[in-house]
């Protein structure tokens, strides 16, 4: 209320209150005012991580798709190796496997193609978030110093998950 009062009045209407008065309402008016940027602060928090969020989702959705003929060739290759070694493994059928995988890039590469294949096959973009977020590190680590967040239950996990980061916050 008296931030309110304090908002209403001009200069000269402030000058006519008591020191006493003119301090409490100014006083009263700066705190409103901070909590305002605080919750201004969230908002803009909340949303760059809301937007960081979809960049990722779309980005993992674009390097399926970027891969989708390399998991294709893999898969081609994997139904070849099954063809040639048949039922029963021989000397000769691992020599054709071997044949057939340096002809494909080698074993490192093949392997490297799989590990891709695999982590842009499932729906966690989290690994991608990282790439989003690196050029607000700063910043995002500031807010979590100037905002005072505080768990509304028992539940302490996200204070300690804040103060862990806020520790950790000048290493790689």
């Amino acid at each position: 209320h008296f931030a309110g009062e304090a908002q209403s009045l001009d200069a000269s209407d402030m000058r006519d209150i008591t020191e006493a008065k003119r301090y409490t309402l100014i006083a009263c008016l700066i705190n409103e005012m901070q909590k305002r940027a605080k919750d201004h602060l969230v908002i803009m928090f909340i949303k760059h991580l809301r937007k960081t969020e979809e960049k990722s989702k779309q980005k993992l959705s674009d390097l399926r798709e970027e891969n989708k003929e390399k998991t294709r060739s893999l898969l081609t290759l994997l139904e070849s190796i099954v063809t040639i070694i048949g039922k029963k493994i021989s000397p000769k059928r691992i020599k054709s496997v071997r044949k057939k995988l340096s002809m494909s890039g080698g074993r490192d590469t093949i392997l490297a193609d799989c590990e891709q294949a695999i982590a842009y096959h499932t729906d966690n973009y989290l690994p991608l978030v990282w790439r989003q977020l690196r050029s607000s590190r700063k910043v995002l680590f500031s807010l979590l110093r100037i905002l005072n967040i505080q768990s509304s239950t028992q539940d302490d996990a996200l204070i300690k998950a804040k103060d862990f980061l806020l520790a950790n916050a000048d290493s790689k």
